[in-house]
């Protein structure tokens, strides 16, 4: 049963997360907005699984994107914010499309939100769906998370290693900073880490195993 909690009213965009998001700003930081819009160019169709009510594909220029969510509310937000062009409401452990349906295929921090069994599982699929790329994006190893805004499926529920994905044959970037959690460091404010984090960014891209977050890539079709 999809819960009907309402998630959060949309705050305001502030002008530094809007520079964050321009392609000068991305680029220079090797952010995720960075690597999905050069990952994606030349894909006409993508698959978005685990959308979001804020999906960062909304903010890469596609003809064609199918974003799936399990929470409801977070589709109806999404679908308000038009961010792709069609949407499913389904549990990502019971979809089933074609081989090759998208030229690219993405999950964007969805792993950690499975048990290690059917996130093995969907990384199988999500290669089947795509012609061209999968995309997927988790936390380096395990971090606890609760569930959020009423949705009980952004529970942390495994943890993900760099050379567990690569073996797969992926490539792997860092992203958001080092492997280190604030809490750690209080005497620092939130938003500082954030700024550091940031800024850690052009480093940990080319260190993946010292970033919070990684970024992977599989090719497709040669």
């Amino acid at each position: 049963m999809i819960s009907q909690s309402k998630v959060p009213a949309a705050e305001k965009d502030s002008l530094i997360y809007k520079l964050y998001r321009t392609r000068l700003i991305s680029r220079l930081t090797y952010s995720q907005y960075y690597f999905l819009r050069k990952e994606l160019k030349g894909c006409r169709s993508v698959l978005d699984i685990g959308a979001g009510l804020n999906s960062p594909l909304g903010y890469c220029k596609i003809s064609y994107s199918v974003g799936v969510d399990i929470f409801e509310p977070s589709v109806r937000e999404s679908r308000r914010k038009k961010v792709h062009s069609a949407y499913i409401v389904a549990d990502i452990n019971r979809l089933e499309f074609k081989p090759n349906s998208f030229d690219a295929v993405v999950a964007c921090e969805v792993l950690e939100h499975l048990d290690k069994e059917d996130g093995l599982l969907l990384l199988e699929r999500m290669e089947v769906w795509a012609r061209k790329k999968v995309l997927v994006s988790c936390p380096n190893g395990y971090f606890p998370q609760a569930a959020l805004y009423g949705n009980p499926h952004q529970v942390h529920r495994s943890g993900w290693d760099i050379e567990e994905i690569k073996n797969r044959g992926y490539s792997a970037y860092g992203l958001v900073g080092l492997r280190l959690k604030p809490s750690r460091f209080l005497f620092f404010p939130l938003a500082f880490w954030a700024v550091i984090s940031v800024m850690l960014q052009t480093i940990t891209y080319h260190f993946p195993k010292i970033a919070f977050d990684v970024f992977y890539v599989k090719k497709r079709g040669g």
